[in-house]
């Protein structure tokens, strides 16, 4: 089975960058819906470590896990959107 190559043709390229537009898309979609959620849950630990602090009488050691955590997601937050952009980068640059 010898199966030869078809020349390019106009709808060819057209489909092509049309799939390349919809993958294009759907990545930046992707990287702001986990930059959405991410900020989401840093506003919630926020949020969390304000009332803990104003309504209770806590220990130090309880704030400052909330401290780190806060810094855990942060960092996560950013290594994760770094990594989104570099893939973003590769594939369309």
């Amino acid at each position: 089975m010898n199966i030869a190559p078809t020349a390019p043709t106009p709808e060819n390229a057209h489909a092509a960058f049309d799939v390349s537009l919809k993958l294009a898309d759907k990545l930046a979609r992707t990287i702001w819906s986990v930059f959405t959620a991410l900020v989401g849950t840093n506003a919630f630990f926020v949020t969390l470590a304000t009332l803990v602090v104003q309504r209770t009488q806590t220990s130090h050691i309880l704030i400052a896990g909330l401290d780190v955590l806060g810094l855990v997601i942060c960092t996560a937050w950013y290594l994760i959107t770094v990594r989104s952009f570099d893939y973003y980068s590769y594939y369309f640059a």
